[in-house]
């Protein structure tokens, strides 16, 4: 069975992939979901409610005209203070848009909850998932025990690619495997300096799909539909580019 954790996150990626259904850079946002403690806890807090009866495409637009605000590419390049991954990257839609590596099964290291990291070069994804998750993992929800052993089995695995990776302690609690130098592979990558305006200069799809939710709605197969996203949702929902610590 899924932890409260994982189960959330699959919740969001599954209302994500909703809000792309019909072709357009949207997102479904909440404002750290893990805050709640619980599975439960958030579907009370984040409910959807649509009308009942009523047929699937008429449901999905119900869906995404209530749940699904626009894409925000802003700070999206910006990079960890190692340089190894993209802080606010969090799905493959991003990190296509940044040409970095893209990796949906290791913990992320932002949030320390979700499945899904943006790595700056191949080499960085590898040496990424030598770590195992439960290391990555919020301490908040880990034993000592639990940890001691995902450090152990993190840095063997590490120090199994001896020739890419090596271990790097940041804090007493925190480390990672970190790549030696840049594959061949990837010398296209983005580079590590790039700027938020260079990287919007060349990603006209989201600027589409920054408008804010309104414009969306106004562009939409059934323009009747009310638009408005709920109350509850808007109160609960802040600017998605707010500065947060960074994982190291």
């Amino acid at each position: 069975m899924d932890p409260w954790y994982d189960k959330i996150d699959k919740e969001i990626k599954s209302r994500n992939d909703k809000c792309r259904l019909d072709g357009v850079n949207s997102v479904y946002h909440v404002d750290d979901p893990y805050q709640y403690g619980s599975y439960e806890a958030f579907m009370k807090n984040h409910p959807v409610n649509l009308k009942k009866g009523q047929p699937q495409l008429a449901e999905l637009r119900e869906f995404r005209k209530r749940y699904c605000s626009g894409a925000k590419n802003t700070g999206m390049s910006k990079l960890d203070p190692g340089g190894r991954y993209f802080i606010k990257a969090n799905s493959e839609m991003y990190c296509k848009q940044l040409k970095g590596k893209w990796d949906p099964t290791s913990r992320n290291r932002h949030d320390k909850f979700s499945r899904g990291m943006c790595w700056k070069t191949g080499a960085d994804k590898e040496c990424g998932a030598a770590v195992d998750n439960d290391f990555v993992l919020s301490r908040d929800v880990l034993s000592s025990k639990a940890w001691a052993n995902a450090k152990t089995n993190s840095k063997s695995k590490c120090a199994a690619l001896p020739d890419k990776c090596h271990w790097n302690d940041f804090t007493n609690e925190r480390g990672d495997c970190d790549a030696d130098a840049a594959s061949e592979e990837d010398a296209d990558a983005a580079p590590a300096s790039a700027s938020e305006e260079a990287y919007a200069s060349t990603s006209e799809d989201f600027d589409a799909a920054s408008a804010p939710e309104e414009a969306y709605a106004s562009t939409s197969e059934d323009p009747d539909t009310s638009a408005a996203p709920e109350e509850a949702y808007a109160s609960t929902s802040e600017d998605p580019d707010a500065s947060e610590e960074t994982y190291a």
